[in-house]
């Protein structure tokens, strides 16, 4: 954990805010900061109860997951940062992730047909890490019966059989916005409102 907050508040520091603006989506990690970790699980939980959508088949779909999530903390004004990145499993990367792929990804922008090799995440103020597809891609790749969603979310506060590592590469929604919003007015503002409601939320 010391080095993902080390490489975190790097990103924090250096980062150029949302379309090189001072606008900074994000916050560093504060270790002395006590965050509810169970309250902000809790609500993540009951957002994506809501949505119907098991959690194997959340597998593949962790920007849509992710955004939907960031949302429900927001509502609860549950301070957070999503992070893009790559994650070590059991010693391996598990996406082909680099800051090199992520900034290609990013002056590409949307492109629909195009698989997207990184991961994203939620990071509380504290440090503690969230994520809501990484077990289920596990379970499915290892073909073991899928899990149920109490199951599903990983918290870096508990230990699971794999040993996961995650390593961060970008802060906020920007590389998200760029890669998988599609270029229509309905979800351009639905975008917005995300990027307002942070902002609103981060600076309060």
């Amino acid at each position: 954990m010391p080095n993902y907050i080390s490489q975190f508040n790097n990103l924090a520091i250096n980062q150029k805010g949302f379309t090189d603006s001072d606008i900074k989506l994000w916050l560093p990690i504060d270790k002395k900061i006590e965050c509810d970790c169970e309250k902000a699980l809790s609500v993540i939980k009951k957002s994506l109860k809501t949505t119907g959508i098991p959690p194997k088949k959340m597998v593949g779909k962790c920007f849509a997951m992710i955004t939907g999530a960031s949302n429900a903390l927001l509502q609860e004004q549950i301070k957070h940062t999503v992070t893009i990145g790559n994650i070590m499993v059991d010693g391996k990367p598990y996406f082909n992730t680099s800051p090199e792929t992520i900034e290609k990804d990013m002056l590409a922008g949307f492109e629909p047909n195009e698989i997207l090799h990184s991961h994203a995440w939620i990071t509380l103020e504290d440090g503690t890490i969230i994520d809501i597809t990484i077990l289920s891609s596990l379970r499915k790749k290892e073909n073991k019966k899928p899990l149920k969603l109490n199951q599903a979310i990983y918290n870096s506060k508990t230990t699971y059989q794999n040993k996961i590592q995650y390593i961060p590469y970008h802060l906020g929604p920007e590389y998200i916005f760029r890669t998988s919003t599609p270029p229509d007015d309905f979800y351009l503002n639905l975008q917005f409102k995300w990027f307002k409601s942070l902002d609103t939320v981060l600076n309060s």
